[in-house]
């Protein structure tokens, strides 16, 4: 018994395992056209996880908890005083509803798993200048950018990044190739020179880092990273990265970044010395980059080896997907040859009871014919 209006916890992971599991099923029957029953399920999900205040907190916050990446934020705010806040990856608002009050504009934000905008949209509807689509991060921004005057200063956050789907470079061309004057802050972003911010890392080819900006923004662009060490910020300390072309000069203001070209950034990455003496690291920091370098070295040739064989497998599923519509084209021939001899034998009953039908009458005439000549003897 519990007493007085004390109640039983439900562990968060139960919860979560619980919603997911009505989500995975939603998103099934979904595929196979029962979308009033899709659709009562993901309610009952987002239902479950907004009943869970660990759930809603699960990074510690807006912006990941991390009181100096707000802090960057509203200095970036105050001084572009941006047309607009453009956010992508709205997951449950949480950031989103913190941009709407720390700022007077419009706040436009997409999410595309409809678990993630159901609990945003319940969170972020008492709000009146958020606009909240259902929607992917590219679509979403190639609507966007067409609504505003090509000079306008937008303030993007890109946080849709997410496995599977890493959509970055994508946004980064959509955004810069209308809007120059746009300043884009990335989300779980590798810090090239403070190895203890956390960030994104999927694979070969799918880490959040310097190399994934090559040829996705203007070669004229301004790159920069938060002054704070991680040591100094809360919250699950994730890195971030800014990116500005012609508002370069707007950013440089903050005092929360430093800033510099890609060419520059990417130098100071490969090379742990440069780095640590850019950063005036401390010994021990200069021992984390040493480690982080020598391992990345060290693990160079076996991300290779698994991007060859991620290939590998892709070339074999296409093989095989290629067989499977040989295969169905064959039997489709089957089907049409098997339905063309139907129709055949159809046609030749047909013509076998016409035929019997003549027979019978041939028959009837004979002996018809028979009597005749029967009756016409007796007469003689």
């Amino acid at each position: 018994m519990y007493e007085h209006d004390e109640k039983p916890m439900v562990d968060d992971q139960l919860i979560s395992n619980a919603s997911q599991s009505l989500n995975s099923l939603a998103k099934a029957l979904s595929k196979t056209g029962d979308a009033e029953t899709a659709e009562r399920l993901f309610l009952q999900a987002a239902d479950l996880e907004l009943s869970s205040p660990g759930l809603q907190n699960c990074w510690g916050g807006p912006f990941n908890g991390q009181k100096g990446r707000q802090t960057l934020v509203a200095d970036l705010l105050h001084i572009l005083n941006p047309a607009a806040v453009v956010e992508t990856g709205t997951f449950r608002g949480i950031t989103t509803k913190w941009l709407a009050e720390n700022y007077s504009g419009p706040v436009l934000t997409c999410e595309k798993e409809t678990l993630y905008y159901l609990q945003a949209k319940t969170r972020l509807d008492p709000l009146d200048n958020v606009n909240l689509h259902f929607e992917d991060s590219r679509v979403f921004l190639r609507e966007i950018v067409q609504k505003f005057p090509v000079r306008a200063i937008l303030m993007f956050y890109l946080d849709a990044h997410w496995e599977l789907d890493l959509p970055l470079k994508e946004e980064l061309q959509i955004i810069f190739a209308s809007h120059r004057n746009a300043v884009v802050l990335i989300d779980d972003f590798r810090v090239p020179d403070d190895c203890r911010y956390g960030w994104d890392n999927y694979g070969p080819g799918k880490s959040l880092d310097l190399t994934l900006l090559d040829g996705a923004i203007p070669s004229d662009s301004r790159i920069f990273f938060p002054s704070m060490r991680a040591t100094e910020e809360t919250g699950a300390v994730r890195g971030c990265c800014v990116i500005a072309c012609d508002a370069a000069a707007k950013v440089t203001k903050s005092k929360f970044l430093r800033g510099d070209s890609l060419k520059e950034w990417t130098r100071w990455a490969a090379e742990p010395q440069a780095c640590a003496e850019k950063k005036n690291c401390t010994d021990d920091e200069q021992r984390h980059l040493n480690e982080e370098h020598d391992l990345a070295q060290k693990n160079e040739a076996p991300a290779y080896d698994l991007e060859r064989r991620l290939q590998e497998a892709q070339d074999l599923a296409a093989k095989n997907e290629a067989w499977a519509r040989d295969v169905e084209r064959r039997l489709q021939e089957a089907r049409d040859l098997a339905a063309k001899n139907e129709a055949w034998a159809r046609d030749m009953e047909g013509r076998l009871q016409e035929a019997q039908g003549l027979n019978l009458e041939q028959s009837v005439v004979g002996r018809i014919a028979q009597r005749l000549r029967e009756a016409c003897s007796l007469w003689r």
